[in-house]
């Protein structure tokens, strides 16, 4: 698997600067944008095409709710895991309500480090199985078509041919 691209989306910079050092001690992941609000967080998943963005349930700016920035971000960005960050964690109406707005993975505050890191993974070799399986469809998708032929038959004189 190549290294893993992460955003991180969160309000308070005391836990961007967390995330980053959990982060630090894996050598295949990498923190490449970070962001306390949902619009500049948008533009810099567009630029940066992160594997997996970790959103605080807490932002800054006008849209300072969690799940409304990764239901933007699923939409805008479907090409990247969302994974929130919330002291809601595991009540089930949240829940369901997360996974709706296109969030992977739900983890509950206070969260170990460690744990962090192994949803990161599994995430993202998730992730990584279902690119390779669309690849394949489409691959075989492609290989039928170009099987196909098309034949034109061209003549000068008129009357030739048949209906």
């Amino acid at each position: 698997m190549a290294g893993i691209r992460i955003v991180l989306l969160s309000g308070e910079m005391e836990e961007r600067v967390r995330l980053k050092k959990a982060f630090l001690v894996e050598q295949n992941m990498e923190v490449v944008g970070e962001s306390d609000n949902a619009e500049e967080g948008l533009k810099l998943i567009k630029d940066l095409n992160p594997s997996i963005v970790v959103i605080d349930s807490k932002l800054a700016g006008e849209n300072s709710d969690g799940l409304a920035a990764a239901e933007l971000i699923s939409v805008s960005a479907p090409a990247s895991d969302i994974i929130i960050i919330s002291e809601e964690g595991t009540d089930g109406l949240f829940m369901r309500k997360a996974m709706l707005a296109g969030a992977r993975q739900v983890i509950p505050k206070p969260y170990d480090p460690g744990d962090l890191i192994e949803i990161v993974k599994l995430v993202a070799n998730i992730s990584e199985k279902k690119k390779e399986a669309m690849a394949k469809l489409l691959g075989a998708r492609e290989e039928e078509v170009v099987a196909s032929k098309t034949v034109a038959i061209f003549s000068t004189k008129g009357g030739v041919g048949r209906t």
